[in-house]
């Protein structure tokens, strides 16, 4: 999709903040954020085990990368490039064999400090590195506190967990900051091991009333990170739960004071499993490498598990999850300055969703980074108001802005989300029409005020057409929606179309054009919903097979393009049960699907079918099958003449199928100058003697008919375990795990296995024009 651009600042503060990731590491789930001009990783990870408790991490790393796409890169004479290094400059991925895309076990990442790990063994645990041991180094081993007591040479104690917020700072380091949610003043109040905080915890942490008031004390000291269970007040052996989902997000502050340009005020924001929500500093104000936590909150809903985390922590007890959901930030810089400067009247708002782990969206206020954030709102199921659709919040929201009143508002877009109660009823109900007793949650699209949460409108099972200027109706909507949603917006940022899967494999199609003006009634007239596509069973086996059970989780990526039939909008989505990724039985595939009303709005019709794109709403078996075509000049049976796949019509678009048994899509696809990227993952063969890993992989084909794009190949092998997408940032295409070897980069004759590639999409500049004197700007 095309950048729109204001200014050379705004440039590099997009740039700066671009996010991307990384395939998972072996046998721990993990994605990773770029800054800084993508100089920064920060990689999270998870380590699964057999307790209610798995420990994680956040570990930073640096990518070396070309001064410009196609200029040979700096880690060249390391055989790399857009090689990711460590603090050392030595080669922090493993780039081939079975580890591919892996951490090196002997990397030693950024905010690790040697001189505090404990010893190594120099092969299961590495001697003065980290590497990926997920319970070692990084930002896990900077929570304040859990070098326990480490004794200086000024003999005073440092980094302490304390029983409060406010226990007496040691040598300039206060206690660990935590807080929890308050359902009473609805705010951040101080999570502290104490009598006064006690009698609004007790509620939330332990509703039955089982507990002494010492118990609850030292279930809360547990909490703040304390290991009560040998009645000490140093920390337990590790204090920060599994990442799993909820990718970091950083915020760069920029030149704030006591930073500069060139050490910007940086902090990397995620959520975890063990129910917090954190927030870390990337360096000090002295450049120094830092990582440290610096606030955690628990949410509400969250603080009763606490007891279970604590008691069941043993092998057998099943997984619970916490914070699961990706944050997403809206900033707003007024002057345009890079800086985001609380004083100056700049706001930094961070929104992010619960996932596995509860039915609720938070927003904070983080516009001033040396304070605890402020809670701005929170919504949830339970609360009503207009959200009682709303499922586990699998959806990572959108935040932009939507005109319907001739003013453009900021708002959030996201989708109702996952109903995790049902499974193997998703094909009889597909297309079923549910009477008024269905219980099914997450069948809905929600677009809310940014700054309030207030409900804007919303799209729910209904009589289609049926609604007011916050509800629209869809007889259709029967399946809930995990998925995140993608957006079309015009040049000047307003978003007029949504596209979005849904689990009963139905794609949908949102329209919500820009209002021309003040009009009480516009999205009551305007604003409306269509079934673009049913792609979840064959048409020929109709009621569904449970071969056709196909699923969208992740949002599919939209291009405006042409072919010889006219304009079309191209939407790319790829099927997969993210909720069951080793399952065998689905075919999976990637689709093409051409929308040809380019116009928003169109003309407005309350029908099921509002908007029409021939042949009418699209089916699995209306999208030509292009799996065999590999090499463009292949033959395909079309009409019962043999035709070549890059001569074949495509005028609804294409599908290709995933040939490996239970191959799926578990990312979102990405389109980049008539190339199409999408990674899949294939489930590894169930063995009772070795862990189930499976391997990842991506495709490339070309967006007009899925041919190769280079070297008659379409898949290439990434590694082990899910891969993430592909990601845009800057002017490269990040690559999950150690890269393939797509094209030759630096002119060598030998093809380079690359983690950065040149992006083939031209970018769109806004340009302005000022008179003196005549204009105000």
């Amino acid at each position: 999709m095309p950048l729109y651009v204001n200014e050379p600042v705004v440039l590099e503060a997009n740039l700066t903040g671009a996010l991307a990731q990384l395939a998972d590491v072996a046998g721990m789930a993990g994605s990773a954020t770029f800054a800084d001009d993508l100089d920064q990783v920060f990689l999270s990870l998870a380590s699964p085990g057999t307790g209610a408790a798995w420990p994680g991490n956040v570990k930073k790393l640096k990518l070396l990368r070309p001064s410009h796409p196609g200029q040979a890169t700096q880690a060249d004479e390391r055989g790399a490039i857009g090689q990711l290094v460590d603090v050392n400059g030595n080669a922090a991925v493993e780039l081939a064999g079975n580890d591919k895309g892996t951490l090196r076990s002997d990397a030693l990442t950024f905010w690790t400090d040697v001189s505090t790990l404990p010893p190594g063994d120099g092969q299961v645990i590495p001697v003065n590195a980290d590497g990926r041991v997920v319970a070692r180094g990084g930002a896990g081993q900077k929570v304040d506190g859990f070098v326990a007591y480490r004794v200086g040479q000024d003999g005073v104690a440092k980094y302490v967990v304390g029983d409060t917020n406010t226990d007496t700072p040691i040598d300039g380091f206060s206690p660990r900051q935590v807080f929890y949610e308050s359902t009473e003043s609805g705010e951040f109040e101080a999570f502290d091991a104490s009598d006064v905080a006690l009698e609004a915890l007790r509620p939330l942490l332990d509703p039955g009333g089982e507990l002494t008031d010492e118990a609850l004390l030292d279930l809360v000291r547990w909490g703040r990170g304390q290991d009560t269970d040998n009645g000490t007040a140093a920390a337990r052996g590790w204090l920060l739960g599994d990442i799993l989902h909820s990718r970091p997000l950083v915020i760069n502050y920029g030149a704030t004071p006591g930073y500069s340009r060139e050490n910007p005020n940086t902090r990397i924001l995620f959520g975890s499993g063990d129910g917090l929500f954190h927030i870390l500093e990337n360096t000090d104000r002295g450049g120094n490498e830092s990582g440290r936590e610096v606030f955690a909150f628990y949410p509400a809903e969250l603080l009763a598990n606490l007891r279970w985390w604590h008691e069941a922590d043993g092998a057998g007890a099943p997984h619970r999850y916490g914070v699961d959901g990706a944050p997403v930030a809206l900033l707003i810089d007024q002057d345009r300055d890079g800086t985001l400067d609380y004083a100056a009247g700049d706001k930094a708002y961070v929104y992010f969703g619960l996932r596995r782990g509860g039915s609720s969206y938070f927003a904070l206020d983080v516009s001033n980074p040396d304070a605890a954030p402020r809670l701005l709102w929170k919504i949830s199921s339970a609360a009503g108001a207009g959200f009682e659709e709303l499922g586990l919040t699998f959806s990572t929201p959108v935040a932009g802005k939507v005109n319907f009143s001739g003013v453009p508002t900021d708002v959030l877009i996201f989708a109702g989300g996952y109903d995790g109660g049902w499974n193997a009823q998703n094909t009889a109900r597909r297309g079923k029409d549910l009477g008024a007793d269905d219980d099914t949650v997450g069948n809905a699209i929600y677009i809310v005020d940014a700054y309030t949460g207030e409900l804007v409108w919303k799209a729910v099972r209904g009589v289609t057409g049926a609604g007011s200027n916050t509800h629209y109706a869809h007889a259709g909507l029967v399946d809930s929606i995990p998925s995140s949603i993608a957006a079309l917006a015009t040049p000047a940022g307003i978003i007029h179309r949504l596209y979005v899967g849904d689990s009963g494999g139905a794609v949908w199609r949102v329209d919500l054009p820009p209002a021309p003006d003040a009009d009480e009634d516009y999205r009551r007239h305007h604003w409306f919903v269509t079934k673009l596509a049913d792609l979840g069973y064959d048409a020929a086996e109709a009621g569904g097979a449970a071969r056709d059970d196909r699923r969208f989780f992740h949002a599919p990526d939209i291009v405006q393009s042409y072919d010889a039939s006219g304009d079309f909008d191209g939407v790319v989505i790829q099927s997969g049960n993210r909720a069951d990724p080793n399952e065998t039985v689905v075919e999976n595939a990637i689709f093409f699907i051409k929308d040809r009303e380019v116009t928003t709005g169109g003309d407005r019709v309350l029908a099921e079918n509002a908007v029409r794109t021939p042949p009418g709403r699209i089916q699995f078996d209306d999208l030509p099958d292009q799996t065999a075509c590999i090499d463009a000049e292949a033959a395909v049976s079309e009409d019962q003449d043999d035709v070549s796949c890059a001569d074949r019509q495509l005028e609804s678009g294409w599908k290709m199928r995933f040939p490996e048994p239970g191959e799926k899509g578990l990312a979102s696809p990405l389109i980049d100058g008539g190339r199409v990227f999408a990674t899949t993952f294939i489930p590894g063969e169930a063995n009772a003697c070795s862990v189930r890993q499976g391997r990842g992989g991506l495709y490339v084909l070309q967006m007009r008919n899925a041919t190769a794009v280079a070297n008659g190949l379409r898949y290439y092998d990434l590694g082990p375990d899910i891969p993430s997408a592909v990601q845009v940032a800057g002017g490269y295409l990040l690559l999950p795990g150690g890269g393939v070897d797509l094209y030759d980069l630096d002119g060598d004759g030998i093809r380079d296995a690359a983690k950065l590639l040149p992006s083939a999409a031209g970018k769109l500049y806004r340009m302005y024009w000022r008179e003196p004197d005549v204009d105000p700007l």
